[in-house]
């Protein structure tokens, strides 16, 4: 567990935003502030339960030299969505989602 995760417990449950958890992971490990890989890999260990189910030194040398990145795979499906049949609700979920996210960076660019 990284130490900045116990003050994200209650009950045993992580709560935060999903930035508040990045920034928090980047300023326990520095280096995950430049890889993705490293991010993706701790944010999934600490956060998601990952480390719960495999190894997780196995699971961040892994990521980091044979995943494909998270962002090739979901720009992608972007790509590709006309020919993949998405529902309706999921496609106005995720246009939603992403307002929000361009919103709350727009809010807080300058912070």
């Amino acid at each position: 567990m990284l130490p900045v995760q116990r003050g994200l417990l209650v009950e045993d449950k992580i709560v935060g935003d999903v930035e508040a958890k990045v920034v928090a992971i980047c300023g326990e490990c520095p280096s995950a502030a430049n890889s993705d890989a490293e991010l993706l890999a701790l944010y999934w260990l600490e956060f998601d339960g990952l480390s719960r189910i495999v190894d997780a030194e196995r699971f961040r040398q892994w990521m980091r030299t044979n995943a494909t990145p998270a962002e090739s795979i979901t720009r992608a499906r972007r790509a590709c969505r006309r020919l993949l049949n998405t529902s309706p609700a999921v496609e106005r979920r995720r246009q939603k989602m992403a307002d929000n996210h361009r919103k709350f960076w727009r809010l807080n660019r300058n912070e």
